[in-house]
């Protein structure tokens, strides 16, 4: 589609505008495996743009539409990237009981960003065992590049927080 050509091409504000269009029409057609993603997309695009509230909101709905329709696949889904959205706006503590959720609750193996993104939240907390543990596994399974700037961003916090500054400098140079 036309809003993920944006997404990829990091064209965010015109990713949102398709996104919407996508929505829109999926909702007049009432096809509701396409509408639900379509709306997945615009929580996504608007996570990009840096509306944490409106995407939250939809992330929200769409939470409470997968639970109520038992729709476990896509309701992970949706909860691990609202735990990144929830990373990226700095409420690490909800982001980490999301992602421990998804775990434990649904037997899931996280993405590598989340995982990576999950060893940042242990650096925060100062807990430098589970940092290494899950930025080791998030390093053991990075195939692309996306998941190298998760990995980079989770190795500068552990450096820094273990006072590696040569290290943590290294990080941020590559």
């Amino acid at each position: 589609t036309m809003a993920k050509t944006y997404s990829l091409t990091h064209n965010h504000n015109e990713n949102v505008k398709y996104s919407k269009l996508s929505h829109n029409h999926f909702n007049k057609i009432n096809r509701h495996p396409h509408k639900k993603y379509a709306y997945y997309s615009l929580a996504i695009a608007y996570n990009n743009i840096g509306n944490f509230n409106k995407s939250e909101a939809i992330y929200n709905e769409l939470i409470d539409s997968a639970k109520i329709n038992c729709d476990t696949t896509f309701l992970v889904d949706v909860l691990e990237s609202y735990s990144n959205l929830l990373w990226y706006s700095r409420n690490f503590n909800q982001a980490k009981l999301i992602f421990k959720s998804i775990q434990k609750n649904y037997n899931k193996a996280l993405s590598v960003a989340s995982t990576a993104h999950l060893a940042d939240i242990y650096t925060i907390e100062n807990n430098q065992d589970s940092a290494s543990y899950y930025l080791s596994l998030a390093k053991l399974n990075a195939s692309c590049n996306k998941d190298s700037i998760a990995i980079m961003i989770a190795n500068y916090d552990y450096a820094f927080a273990n006072e590696d500054y040569k290290k943590a400098i290294n990080f941020q140079q590559e």
